[in-house]
């Protein structure tokens, strides 16, 4: 499971202004892996309760990540 195979170079862009990111380049541990989706998780709540914007954006990036597990 590498996360440049789930989502683009921008979304990954957008998701290190908020969150420590893996190396994308290699395979993640299945732990790792439900880690990422978590905390992806996390934001979209944020985002949402705070009546974000972002929050439609960060939602299809959790989407894909976990369409791609």
């Amino acid at each position: 499971m590498m996360i440049s195979k789930a989502i683009d170079s921008k979304a990954i862009e957008y998701l290190k202004k908020f969150i420590i990111v893996p190396d994308v380049n290699r395979k993640l541990t299945e732990d790792e892996w439900f880690d990422l989706q978590d905390q992806v998780m996390d934001l979209c709540t944020q985002h949402v309760m705070n009546q974000d914007s972002d929050a439609n954006y960060l939602n299809d990036i959790a989407d894909k990540l976990n369409l791609y597990y």
